[in-house]
């Protein structure tokens, strides 16, 4: 299961290989990352808060957008990557409903995918949950 690169964890993987870990984390990481939180790799960082925050008045801009940067993300681990974004919009509320799919394709040539679906409210995240 090893991806083309390693990922350096907080938790007791430590840095990894593992495909599915690497996988989740990845995912985990763009929706908490903070687009201007490194100097070093300033306009980089891969964040979900700064596409809602940036394109929140253009949902077809913020689809392109998510996909555009997951695949980006994902092409540094594994040697097949492809991203499917679908967004529902409730302009009135503010409401917005995002389907995320991931698949990749690691060295071995095993096939993962990750679905997740989200509920956002105001430009915030409020639910995250995985989609079958």
């Amino acid at each position: 299961m090893p991806s083309l690169n390693f990922l350096p964890t907080l938790g007791e993987e430590s840095w990894t290989r593992d495909s599915l870990v690497i996988i989740d984390r990845l995912f985990s990481y763009f929706l908490v990352a903070e687009y201007s939180q490194s100097y070093i790799y300033n306009g980089k960082i891969a964040s979900m808060p700064w596409l809602l925050y940036k394109y929140k008045d253009n949902i077809n801009k913020l689809e392109s957008e998510i996909e555009s940067t997951l695949t980006e993300l994902y092409e540094r681990y594994f040697i097949e990557t492809s991203v499917l974004v679908t967004i529902d919009s409730d302009l009135n509320d503010s409401k917005l409903f995002i389907i995320i799919s991931i698949t990749v394709k690691d060295i071995e040539s095993k096939e993962y995918t990750l679905r997740k679906s989200m509920d956002i409210v105001d430009s915030k995240i409020k639910k995250v949950k995985d989609k079958l």
